[in-house]
């Protein structure tokens, strides 16, 4: 974790003048920034893909048939276990 991660400002300094090893510091944590947005978009890329399957499904008459007989009520025959 660099130090641009907890302590972006730096207000309290007078007259600061960033350093080659601040610069490069900086260079690193904006990258890492970068990299980690795009794992994200690509991640989000992947499950908007996945979710334009189901988007598209229409429910027919067989299929909400079968998803209600799914139902934990529906699932066993409870008047036969008595």
């Amino acid at each position: 974790m660099s130090s641009f991660d907890y302590q972006i400002q730096c207000d309290e300094l007078t007259d600061y003048r960033p350093t080659e090893a601040d610069l490069a510091e900086y260079a690193v944590w904006c990258d890492e920034q970068a990299q980690a947005q795009d794992a994200a978009n690509a991640w989000q890329d992947a499950e908007d893909a996945l979710q334009q399957g189901e988007d598209d499904y229409v429910w027919d008459d067989e299929a909400i048939e079968w998803e209600e007989g799914m139902r934990h009520d529906n699932l066993y025959d409870y008047d036969g276990l008595s």
